[in-house]
């Protein structure tokens, strides 16, 4: 993983622009999920420092949407096939920065 970009647009939130293969994202990805399926909300919150599952399943969904746009399917698991675990909408797609025509 490389940083291309640190930004603070709002001043109070960063964001960054990072290069990272399709197998790290799955990585990050899987962490989460494992995170998800064993973790209290408590417990998300102390090893994290996310507010709760929901908020942490939110970060997943932006996480399995990128890679089912643009990872090779052939290496997509099946959680990133079910609709209800990434973005479908065109205009939250758009608006993510995610060309579905590309």
């Amino acid at each position: 993983m490389y940083l291309l970009e640190p930004i603070n647009p709002s001043g109070t939130v960063n964001q960054f622009h990072i290069d990272i293969s399709e197998d790290g994202l799955m990585i990050y990805e899987s962490c989460i999920n494992y995170v998800l399926d064993n973790c209290s909300d408590k417990d998300i919150y102390i090893f994290t420092g996310c507010e709760n599952k929901e908020a942490l399943k939110e970060i997943q969904k932006n996480i399995i949407t990128i890679l089912y746009y643009y990872a090779a399917k052939d290496l997509l698991l099946p959680r990133y096939i079910d609709p209800q675990n990434r973005y479908v909408d065109t205009n939250e797609l758009s608006w993510k920065g995610i060309d579905i025509n590309r």
